[in-house]
């Protein structure tokens, strides 16, 4: 919805109470990770795996699914939801072992770089072509770049640990709210001074990493977030009946694992993935707002990007104040916005 709102305003467009240039808009599609817009005329991808994809129980998929190594399937099986596939596209070989499956609706396609072994579907639902994976191959290094350059931005809100889980506080303005965790982004994540209309950005440091965020507050913010695990070798995601979560993994090195029942979102690892009976669906992300990076390593922008500022209303106090700046990664609530929590 609000991508749509975007295109319609023209030069100048409002991201529900948040005045921001079109370049600023444009820019902020451009970032791999920024919501899945990938370099490639606005194309959407929901599983990325810049290794192998392993399927180690029953899973099911929907969305677009990319593999730039071998899809293996050694036991249980892999279900595409009918309708629901728009584009699997494996870059090396399909491995199905001799008690697993791929079943395909008739209307879906599996397209492979090179050999397949096992029983994987007709002639008509997987195809072998050398060029399977050869555009979103150009997603890896831009993946890498984002994921380093999203870890390097200052935090900008608080976060403590609670007996249930994690305390996020924002600093309550800002439309990009960034907090910096270690390793556990699980249990019931409790929100303050979030405004309605920002985007999130969680880094979450250290050489493993485990989410299972979950909570009524959480819940609110899911949508709008996006978690970077930047060099975790281990990342652990446990879905348990039902998660919602958007992350990019940027270490070619890492290990992903996800379990449980349900995930709703986006996964954009460049290492590894195993998916151990889950249900995978396709879930919107909508955090425009992430931070300006260069699209590979070593390059580097240099334009400004204009944002809009009018007072802003606090829950812990009576006083407003104006301000005006140009920045190139965050920008301020108007007045009457709320934030969430307290």
């Amino acid at each position: 919805m609000r991508r749509a709102l975007l295109r319609l305003l023209g030069a100048a467009v409002v991201v529900l109470g948040v005045f921001v240039t079109a370049t600023a808009v444009r820019r902020a599609d451009q970032v791999v990770a920024s919501g899945r817009e990938v370099l490639l005329g606005g194309e959407l991808v929901d599983l990325y795996s810049g290794r192998d994809l392993t399927v180690s129980g029953h899973a099911e998929l929907a969305g677009t699914a990319v593999a730039l190594g071998d899809l293996v399937v050694d036991e249980g099986s892999l279900r595409i939801e009918r309708d629901a596939i728009r584009i699997f596209a494996v870059g090396g070989g399909v491995v199905v072992g001799e008690t697993a499956a791929i079943v395909f609706p008739e209307s879906g396609a599996l397209k492979y770089g090179t050999i397949r072994t096992g029983a994987a579907g007709s002639r008509e639902t997987v195809l072998r072509d050398p060029e399977a994976v050869a555009r979103y191959a150009e997603m890896a290094p831009a993946l890498a770049s984002s994921s380093q350059c999203f870890d390097r931005e200052p935090s900008t809100g608080i976060v403590r640990t609670t007996s249930d889980g994690l305390s996020l506080t924002g600093d309550g303005v800002s439309g990009l709210q960034v907090f910096t965790v270690d390793q556990a982004f699980v249990g019931e994540i409790e929100i303050d001074r979030v405004p309605t209309q920002a985007s999130v950005l969680v880094n979450l440091v250290g050489d493993s990493a485990t989410m299972a965020p979950r909570g009524d507050d959480w819940n609110e913010i899911a949508a709008s977030t996006l978690v970077n695990v930047v060099s975790a070798s281990k990342v652990d995601i446990d879905t348990d009946r039902s998660l919602r979560l958007n992350t990019l993994v940027g270490s070619s090195e890492s290990q992903v694992t996800i379990s449980g029942d349900r995930l709703v979102g986006t996964v954009l690892s460049l290492g590894a993935v195993d998916l151990s009976s889950t249900r995978f669906s396709h879930g919107a992300v909508e955090a425009p707002l992430l931070p300006e990076c260069s699209p590979f390593v070593g390059e580097a922008e240099t334009d400004d990007v204009t944002i809009a500022t009018q007072p802003v209303a606090h829950t812990d106090s009576s006083s407003s104040s104006t301000t005006s700046t140009t920045t190139t990664t965050t920008t301020t609530v108007l007045a009457g916005e709320q934030p969430r929590g307290g």
